[in-house]
């Protein structure tokens, strides 16, 4: 069932969202219910947000006329506003024969077909996630996807790893001894630091676009520098 709810509160649409989950779970035959609903501005602070950081702020949007509300959901801090088209889907997984990594999928499929609808390219692959290089310039390790061109940034085993694509067990797997082991993290993080040093800063970039350019118009050899 799709109920749409129209332009309601955060904290009404929660309410039915919660009533709807708890006739979900007495009836093992209920499929569930899909809302969809538009939210007057808002701001959701999840668990991972005390909201020790809006006290002073709370008036100011009060006053604003924005509604500060505390969630029980992950992440922290989310705003939902009007012209924001939100789905909440309350379902029972087994009523499809679903497992959570079916529906997560059947979710991106769903977005990548109403995008395509109106033109817009996307994918679940990128070819070269600037988020990779960013967390190497942090100091961080990585574990990312064998896909695109992420293996020309990250070494597999010395400044975190590479796993198949679409392999949740891999991925937890090469997650754990991170997890584990503090300084196997600082080992591949600063190695992965000192390879984006090497390879992807600014400076680097610069002399090799500046080679290409030289090289191309003849003005010098490609081993000059600016």
């Amino acid at each position: 069932m799709i109920t749409r709810l129209g332009k309601v509160p955060y904290a009404q649409a929660w309410e039915h969202q919660e009533a709807r989950r708890a006739r979900v779970l007495a009836n093992p035959q209920d499929p569930g219910e899909i809302f969809f609903v538009e939210h007057p501005p808002t701001l959701t602070l999840g668990r991972g947000e005390d909201g020790s950081s809006f006290l002073q702020a709370r008036t100011w949007y009060a006053q604003e006329g924005i509604d500060v509300i505390q969630s029980n959901r992950g992440g922290k801090v989310t705003y939902h506003g009007p012209g924001q088209w939100v789905c909440y889907p309350v379902i029972r997984l087994s009523y499809f024969g679903w497992g959570v990594k079916r529906y997560v999928y059947i979710l991106e499929e769903l977005m990548i077909r109403l995008c395509a609808h109106y033109r817009v390219d996307v994918t679940r692959r990128e070819g070269f996630p600037i988020a990779v290089l960013e967390a190497m310039r942090a100091g961080l390790p990585v574990v990312a996807s064998d896909v695109g061109g992420i293996a020309e940034a990250l070494s597999d085993g010395e400044t975190g790893a590479l796993v198949r694509p679409g392999d949740p067990e891999a991925l937890a797997d090469a997650l754990a001894p991170l997890l584990r082991d503090p300084a196997l993290r600082l080992q591949q993080g600063r190695a992965g630091r000192q390879r984006f040093l090497a390879e992807f800063a600014f400076a680097t970039h610069l002399r090799r676009i500046w080679a290409v350019y030289a090289e191309l118009c003849g003005l010098m050899s490609p081993s000059t520098e600016p």
